[in-house]
């Protein structure tokens, strides 16, 4: 289970129980007063007395850096505010490859589509249906249909009569 902080807060836990256990502090007393297992204590005391204050560090972060710096982001950002049409497509509907041909066309950089749909998730788009409504539309005749008060149910509940057997 990793445990709770940023990069920096961990940093400070591990630093200060260091210098607790170095005050005298046992590793049960010291594990206690930072919140962690006492083989955490020892692990962080061996690292630092193999390489002194560098061996609390934080690890650097894994994986590949982005392809897309935060300015592109912002700018991919703008472009599809502005909507698919402006930039070439028959409708206004932002589809996943669309958004994938824009980064490639724009920033030259070549995007899996499953990866770009995280991207968009990332920057705080949300997938949406297109509203499904047929082509041909007689709107005069739906609007009048929705004015008009739905007919009285004929008939009423049944007659309570004696159960059959």
């Amino acid at each position: 289970m990793s445990p709770k902080g940023s990069k920096a807060e961990l940093e400070i836990r591990r630093r200060t129980a260091v210098a607790l256990r170095r005050s005298g502090l046992s590793v049960r007393e010291v594990a206690k007063q930072v919140g962690c297992v006492p083989s955490s204590v020892v692990r962080w005391t061996q690292a630092y007395e193999r390489d002194g204050a560098d061996g609390l560090k934080s690890k650097p972060q894994a994986g590949s850096k982005p392809r897309l710096s935060d300015a592109q982001k912002e700018r991919l950002r703008s472009m599809l505010l502005k909507g698919a049409h402006s930039f070439g497509w028959e409708t206004d509907l932002w589809t996943v490859p669309r958004v994938a041909k824009l980064i490639e066309k724009k920033f030259g950089v070549q995007y899996h589509v499953s990866h770009v749909h995280r991207l968009l998730r990332q920057m705080a788009f949300s997938p949406q249906k297109p509203a499904q409504r047929p082509r041909e539309q007689a709107r005069d005749a739906i609007e009048h249909f929705r004015r008009q008060p739905w007919p009285a149910i004929k008939g009423g509940p049944a007659a309570a009569t004696a159960p059959s057997f």
